[in-house]
Parts: C-alpha cells; structure tokens; sequence
C-alpha cells in the first residue's frame, strides 16, 4: 500500500539520535580543555552564555587556544602516516589477484562492454582514416618490386 502525501511517517520508527560510539575505539583522546562541549550543557542558553563569556574573557580565550587539540601527546600527523602505510602496504603485499577487488556488478559490466565498443570503434576508425596512406604505400611497394 502505498502512503498518500498527507500521510504522517510515525517518529518511533525513525533514529533521529547520535549513535554512541564507545572511547575504546579511538586511539587519541581529545583534549576537554581545547573546545566547548555542547553536551556539557543542559539548555542552548547556557551553552550560549559560556561561548560569550569565553568570547569576552580575552585570558579564558588565550588559554582555552593554546591547550593541546589531544591528549597522550598524540600526533595525528604520524598516526595517519602509519594508517596510510599499513593500508597501503596490506593491498601491495598481497598477490594481484588477490588484491584486485572490483565487483562484478552490472554497472561495471556495462561500462567494460561500452569501453570495449569505444575501442572497437576507435580501431575502426583509425583503420578507415589510413586506408588511403596504406594504399598508396602498397602500390608504391608494388612498382618498386
């Protein structure tokens, strides 16, 4: 059955909150000091007032600005850099076969097989545009002969 455009979707049915994701998961710690955390706050009025007195206590401002983004002296410079290695280097120590991971999904189909009519039409092409050179080269290889 299909809904009419008056039709209320019931809100119980839609996840409208932020998904929990547990601290063990990460592997940096943010720094509580360095930003304004909203949740910290029960009401919009009171997060808005700690951003104006922050804003106007010009020494809370500094302070707040030069605390470390993360805690543990964590680098996300180098932890990126070793993320990138590691995924680079589990794709390049595989054998090829093994690392290549498309799919053989319809789409990919359909462009291989519209690629290969390109191509197919691209040999075509050049074909029919050298013929005349061709030609006259075989009959120049003729009369020399």
């Amino acid at each position: 059955m299909k809904p009419s455009d008056d039709t209320i979707i019931p809100t119980q049915h839609i996840d409208t909150t932020i998904p929990n994701i547990s601290h063990n998961l990460f592997d940096y710690t943010i720094n509580p000091k360095a930003f304004i955390n909203a949740h910290n706050f029960s009401t919009l009025d009171e997060l808005v007032d700690e951003v104006k007195r922050i804003d106007n206590d010009h020494k809370a401002y500094q302070d707040m600005l030069h605390e470390p983004l993360f805690l543990d002296n964590f680098d996300p410079c180098k932890y990126y850099e070793k993320q990138i290695f590691n995924f680079l280097d589990s794709i390049l120590s595989q054998d090829p076969n093994e690392a290549f991971r498309r799919g053989n999904s319809a789409m990919l189909y359909l462009y291989n097989y519209r690629a290969q009519k390109r191509d197919n039409s691209a040999k075509l092409r050049k074909k029919i545009a050298h013929f005349p050179r061709n030609m006259l080269r075989k009959i120049k290889e003729h009369l020399k002969s």
